[in-house]
């Protein structure tokens, strides 16, 4: 299985930890979207998209990307997300990807990203940009 599926877990309230793959590539939109007590995820290293909202309204506490690109709204409303690790492989990530997380504190980009924060911050108001060393 290459992609889990628009809206294939959306409001599953019963997800607490998931796990996901290294054969899926591919999240689509709404795949996790309101699963209100999802507090971790794994994602595979080799993962190329994230689409929107596919992690909205969820419990993360962290979130490590290491490839792909990230799409709008993918992990807004996270009230609990506190920070992210973006790795050098991520390629690009939408505005507001990250907004209504008001406790999200760190957003850390990979020693060999090349992207660039906008003056949101990806809609992460609150949070510092850092890179690497």
């Amino acid at each position: 299985m290459s992609d889990i599926g628009e809206g294939a877990f959306e409001s599953c309230i019963a997800l607490t930890n998931v796990k996901i793959p290294s054969t899926v590539l591919n999240i689509k939109e709404l795949t996790f979207y309101n699963c209100t007590n999802l507090e971790s995820i794994e994602l595979p290293v080799n993962i190329n998209s994230i689409g929107s909202n596919a992690f909205t309204k969820c419990a993360l506490e962290n979130v490590e990307i290491n490839n792909g690109t990230i799409s709008k709204v993918a992990f807004s409303e996270n009230s609990h997300l506190k920070t992210v690790k973006i790795g050098s492989g991520v390629t690009s990530i939408a505005n507001d990807t990250f907004i209504s997380c008001p406790n999200l504190q760190t957003i850390t980009l990979g020693k060999d990203s090349t992207l660039t924060a906008p003056s949101n911050n990806w809609g992460a108001t609150n949070a510092t940009v850092t890179q690497e060393q």
